[in-house]
């Protein structure tokens, strides 16, 4: 049985690999849910996540799933605060865990945020926006990737099931709907995908506190001042 921890990069590759699919009707033509969930990995999953009824665009489609995930993004954020709140019952490990977690949560709300305002007025992206936004959305589910990692890392003193195994799950589920609904809406079907592993390494960033934890040991780059982890 696959694990989630090999599962997350799995969603990131189908997701990108969503632009050689056969291509639906016009992004701009109103479709069912079900006809814009076939292009994502789990269309089961996307069918619950988009509007059970009537018929949207693909650009309509994209922007929900975008303000879906960032609704998530916060939740996910603030139950990770909820279990730091409690940290004199953890572990260090579990704690430095968690502080990863709370960074890259972080980071997946600014780049959401980032995402939603550049989409927010247009279905006509030029070649650096559509890559600047690919690269964000493909960032949440690395950086849902990192901070699984350093929650497993800390299993040894801290229960990987204590509530954050599914929650990190649905959340990278989400955030690959939203990254194949983007490909097909916004990013023109003659575009090649671009292997994620040609970015180039960049520094890693301070974390507050003096405390770098898991992240030391990343591949980070620089998009517009944000770090994003590509692992």
């Amino acid at each position: 049985m696959a694990t989630l921890s090999s599962t997350i990069p799995f969603l990131i590759l189908l997701s990108l690999l969503s632009l050689t699919s056969p291509a639906l009707s016009d992004p701009a033509t109103p479709v069912s849910p079900s006809t814009a969930c076939n292009s994502t990995v789990d269309p089961t999953f996307c069918r619950s996540v988009l509007p059970p009824s009537g018929s949207q665009n693909l650009y309509n489609y994209g922007r929900f799933s975008i303000t879906k995930s960032l609704s998530n993004a916060n939740k996910f954020l603030a139950l990770i605060n909820k279990y730091l709140s409690r940290s004199s019952k953890l572990s260090p490990s579990a704690v430095s865990a968690l502080h990863d977690c709370q960074l890259l949560s972080s980071l997946n709300i600014d780049f959401l945020n980032s995402a939603a305002g550049t989409l927010s007025s247009t279905n006509t992206l030029l070649d650096p926006q559509a890559d600047k936004v690919q690269t964000l959305l493909s960032a949440l589910l690395t950086n849902q990737q990192t901070c699984l990692d350093g929650i497993q890392g800390a299993a040894s003193a801290w229960s990987v099931n204590n509530g954050l195994t599914v929650p990190i799950s649905n959340s990278s589920k989400l955030y690959s709907v939203s990254l194949a609904l983007f490909n097909k809406a916004w990013v023109p079907k003659t575009k090649k995908v671009k292997p994620k592993k040609g970015f180039t390494p960049s520094k890693i960033p301070i974390i507050p506190n003096g405390r770098r934890g898991l992240l030391e040991a990343s591949d980070a780059v620089m998009i517009n001042d944000i770090v994003v982890n590509v692992n």
